[in-house]
């Protein structure tokens, strides 16, 4: 007679219980994900919960932004604004591969770069939305081949999953910053109209009252007097042409724009200066252009453009009839070192201006003496130069009498 035998329990294989656990992991992270609001905060769950989901000792995410992809978050630490090219050490070359990699003893990495953390292992995994990479997820460990195949298929998972959510974010990050674009021009446009309608009717008003007065004066027949009339309106009409003219090359900069050549700043910066020689030498004004000027690419008639108004800006505001006994009035036109940017400045010995005043300055018809001449509009031309070239311009004045430099920082590769 058999004995019913029962059968023993089968043991859970252990590929099962890290299977499970792996799902367990994705899902724990997934809905972190979900309760992130901003790119902010999402890029710093990402992190954190790598880290602490899987016992990471360092982990860092990178965005691309343009042909860089730059440290957006990181754990324990982010270094902002640290940014790789494009096949530059191993984040680099893992965008550009769009393939993830295990790099077990960094010191036999000739493409790692070592930093503050100083790991001796290195995982690395593309990010990818709609068949582009948008971003890096590494890893480092202070162990020599602490990742292997295991390690990589669940963080290419989470980066998988993270895309999504990443590129959702990164779109309302744009949606508001172009809402937020739209707001301040319609600001800008609302106080453009004030300032236009009021500045052309100025001229108006003298055209108006002059005419009148025209009439009487040739009933008199007091010709002197109808002469000073007719001078009176034509230089009226001129201030008129001129407002409209300069208005015109206001509305023309972003929507006429000359392809990128190369920028030699200092040729520009001479021939900015010999096309106002005649005004430069009428008031005794020393110019000097240094000879190391920066080179980059961008419009080239803009920026002759917008040299040419800094410098009628120092002529204009030179200090008048300076005693013997002090420095004659003087331009230098020189350059700054920076990294990443051209950095070149107008700098005069002229009257100078209160710091209170420094923003003002680029606004449009924005004068700050009555009897000031031009039309108020160069230096706000000059700015929407600079800005259309993603660049900035600042002033730089320790007040009256101590004269001013302004500087323009432009990209050196056309935006």
């Amino acid at each position: 007679m058999s004995t019913a035998q029962t059968p023993e329990a089968t043991p859970v294989p252990e590929r099962a219980s890290a299977a499970e656990e792996r799902l367990r992991q994705v899902n724990t992270f997934t809905i972190s994900l979900l309760q992130q609001n901003t790119l902010r905060d999402l890029l710093s769950s990402i992190v954190e919960n790598v880290a602490n989901l899987l016992g990471y000792e360092d982990c860092v995410i990178y965005l691309r932004q343009g042909d860089q992809f730059v440290q957006m978050a990181g754990f324990p630490s982010v270094q902002p604004d640290f940014a790789l090219r494009l096949g530059e050490g191993i984040v680099g070359g893992v965008a550009q591969s769009g393939k993830a990699k295990i790099v077990r003893d960094t010191r036999q990495e000739p493409n790692y770069i070592r930093d503050d953390f100083g790991g001796l292992s290195e995982l690395t995994v593309p990010i990818f939305y709609e068949d582009e990479v948008i971003g890096v997820l590494d890893t480092e460990s202070l162990r020599v081949g602490a990742y292997g195949q295991p390690e990589l298929e669940l963080l290419q998972a989470i980066a998988n999953i993270a895309a999504s959510r990443i590129a959702s974010a990164l779109a309302d990050k744009d949606r508001r910053e172009l809402l937020e674009q739209l707001a301040a021009k319609n600001a800008e446009l609302e106080s453009f109209i004030y300032t236009v309608s009021h500045d052309l009717k100025s001229p108006l008003i003298t055209i108006r009252g002059f005419l009148g007065l025209l009439e009487k004066d040739i009933s008199a027949g007091d010709t002197e007097r109808t002469q000073r009339d007719m001078e009176r309106i034509r230089s009226a009409t001129e201030k008129m042409g001129g407002l409209l003219n300069d208005l015109l090359a206001l509305s023309r900069i972003g929507r006429m724009f000359n392809p990128a050549t190369e920028l030699r700043v200092g040729e520009l910066a001479q021939e900015a200066v010999s096309q106002l020689a005649g005004r430069i030498r009428d008031r005794g004004i020393h110019v000097d252009v240094a000879s190391d000027m920066p080179v980059g690419f961008g419009d080239r008639e803009r920026i002759l453009e917008a040299l040419r108004h800094l410098i009628d800006n120092a002529i204009k505001f030179s200090r008048p009839e300076i005693p013997e006994d002090e420095v004659e009035p003087f331009i230098e036109i020189g350059q700054r070192d920076a990294p990443q940017d051209m950095v070149f400045f107008v700098r005069d010995n002229g009257i100078g201006l209160e710091p209170r005043h420094h923003e003002r300055i680029f606004g449009l018809f924005e004068q700050l003496g009555q009897d000031t001449e031009g039309t108020g509009i160069g230096l706000a031309l000059t700015k929407r130069i600079v800005e259309t070239h993603q660049g900035r311009i600042w002033v730089e004045s320790d007040g009256v009498g101590a004269g001013s430099t302004f500087v323009i920082a432009l990209p050196r590769q056309a935006g």
